[in-house]
């Protein structure tokens, strides 16, 4: 919005888009509208001062009783501007008049006033009957107007027609002046009629022009009402009279849209939320709209409406039509300067529309800047761990899902940042229980937490975390038990990772149970993934093992019995660094 409450916007070029764009009909009669309305305007002014300094001041005793009258009424017609002009946009007393809000008001203080007027004067009337009788005048008045301005201008028309052929005879010489002065008169009133006639029929081409758009972008009845468009129309109208025509040529309904989200005014932002719900979710238009966003606006202005606590039907359709832009929105938003981020998508989480909230906050976190703000959130934090417990319906598994890929990427993070985040993961006793739990569930709900354990290797500090050895014995039943070769392939790299320069996790690996499996788990690798992954194992098994420890010489048995022959069948490499290894110890 700027300082005079016109909503700022950014216009497509021409020629962005392959195909007209669908408003391109309405700006360009809306152009045409407000040409001939100026026109007519001016040519009006001229004719009133016409008629008032010259026919009226210089030629009062000379003109007959028609033209006298007639140039009388039509110069106070001209001076209203009841035609030749634009009375909607000039006496908005009749036409912008909230109709509806004229009922009896419920304030206690007025009532007061109004019992006490009453009582002061038994005759006066009460304030519901000024009221009903005010409704009646406005609706006849506007009415009147209505009528009276195609009345008018066909009454001007053919009235100056006639006084022009037929009655506009000077007998005497000396009435030259006045015939020539009448003459100019009325024929600047046939222009002027015949303009103003033009301005009129396409103002009242409004509904075809909004049909229009409905049947170029698709629009169901059902989908979005007819009020925003009648906004954008009125949009167009009033930056094309401000003399901005090439923003009148360019301006689309996207664009409108994204710049009425900051006006002051309640039902605009509403009409934008509808319109841009509707363009993202279709598919012809919604790269179209998404860029519009992404270009042209603040993004607190959503965040804004979807922290919208109020509960009536605006509110409503405003909070809903917002979380479902961001939906498509959020992969593209970075929240750093936006306070409001954080507080909008944890009061969504903890609505009906958490899985939209859950959903924002995912796609949010695909941006490495966003991270930070979001590990910063004390309560955004608690929510994401609140949703990682395993549960069985539908949302409830979606929800821990996009949250532990949400805590995958935190965790993922590099440098100091992502140590504390791991650090915080570690530390957080129901997260962690959550995880284990997850680790032992699903298929789909082992992999995203082993994508999370696999991100504590990152560091050594997170790495030699006393909870890793909780951990590690549920890895190896993943590589020794999973049917899904990919699930085995994820756990073993996580071991892998997790075994490098840790004797803590090595010695856990190493008690009799756990070597056990290990063992069981390495005698049927078969490709050439899990050959590498085990060498891998064994490798950081032998360099954190002590020679002192119970399953040092098992281990090395194992080596020498086991992976040698499976790597001769495998791969050449592999067989030359277990040679080696062999060799060193």
């Amino acid at each position: 919005m700027d300082a005079n409450g016109a909503v700022a916007v950014d216009v497509l070029p021409d020629g962005q888009w392959d195909q007209e764009r669908p408003e391109l009909g309405m700006n360009r009669a809306v152009l045409l509208e407000v040409f001939f309305a100026s026109a007519a305007s001016g040519i009006g002014t001229i004719g009133f001062v016409w008629a008032t300094v010259v026919l009226l001041g210089g030629f009062e005793t000379d003109l007959n009783q028609v033209d006298f009258w007639f140039i009388t009424v039509l110069s106070f017609f001209q001076a209203i501007r009841i035609f030749g002009g634009d009375w909607n946009a000039d006496q908005k007393i009749l036409f912008g008049l909230p109709l509806d809000a004229l009922s009896q008001p419920k304030a206690k203080t007025c009532s007061f006033l109004l019992n006490c007027l009453n009582f002061a004067s038994f005759y006066t009337p009460k304030l519901g009957c000024l009221l009903f009788s005010g409704k009646l005048v406005c609706i006849f008045s506007a009415f009147l107007v209505r009528l009276l301005k195609f009345v008018v201008i066909l009454g001007t028309l053919i009235l100056s027609v006639t006084r022009l052929v037929l009655g506009n005879v000077a007998p005497r010489a000396e009435y030259a002046n006045l015939k020539s002065a009448l003459s100019l008169y009325y024929g600047l009133s046939i222009v002027q009629a015949v303009v103003s006639y033009m301005a009129f029929s396409y103002s009242h081409a409004q509904p075809d022009l909004v049909q229009d758009i409905r049947e170029k972008y698709k629009f169901a009845a059902n989908d979005v009402e007819d009020e925003p468009f009648v906004l954008y129309y009125t949009h167009v109208k009033k930056i094309c009279k401000a003399g901005r025509i090439t923003e009148t040529i360019n301006m689309t309904l996207p664009a409108f849209a994204v710049g009425s989200l900051g006006s002051n005014e309640q039902q605009a932002r509403v009409a934008a939320i509808k319109i841009l719900q509707y363009l993202v979710q279709s598919q012809d238009y919604k790269e179209q709209t998404l860029s519009t966003i992404r270009d042209s606006f603040d993004a607190a202005e959503l965040f804004r409406m979807i922290a919208l606590t109020s509960q009536d039907k605006m509110s409503r359709e405003a909070r809903e039509g917002a979380t479902s832009i961001m939906v498509e929105l959020a992969g593209n938003i970075h929240i750093s300067g936006i306070p409001c981020a954080t507080q909008s998508i944890c009061s969504l989480l903890q609505t009906s529309g958490r899985l939209d909230g859950m959903k924002i906050l995912e796609q949010i976190s695909t941006k490495s800047c966003n991270l930070a703000d979001i590990s910063s959130s004390d309560e955004l934090m608690s929510k994401i761990t609140e949703f990682t417990e395993p549960k069985t319906s539908r949302d409830d598994i979606q929800m821990a899902e996009k949250a532990l890929l949400v805590l995958t990427r935190l965790a993922g993070q590099i440098g100091e940042q992502g140590s504390m985040m791991r650090q915080v993961i570690l530390r957080n006793v129901f997260l962690l229980s959550n995880i284990r739990e997850m680790l032992e569930g699903a298929e789909e709900m082992q992999k995203r937490a082993v994508e999370i354990v696999n991100c504590f290797a990152l560091d050594s500090e997170s790495r030699n975390h006393g909870a890793i050895t909780k951990i590690l014995t549920l890895l190896l039943n993943i590589f020794h038990d999973a049917a899904n070769n990919e699930f085995r392939l994820a756990a073993g790299k996580a071991i892998a990772r997790l075994t490098i320069e840790s004797r803590v996790n090595c010695n856990a690996i190493l008690r009799e149970d756990n070597f056990q499996k290990l063992r069981s788990a390495l005698s049927n690798v078969h490709e050439t993934a899990h050959v590498v992954i085990a060498s891998n194992i064994l490798k950081n098994l032998c360099e954190n093992c002590e020679a002192q420890h119970g399953q040092y010489d098992a281990l090395l048995e194992f080596v020498r019995a086991h992976m040698v022959n499976v790597s001769i069948r495998r791969d050449h490499f592999i067989l030359n660094f277990i040679c080696l290894l062999l060799l060193f110890y």
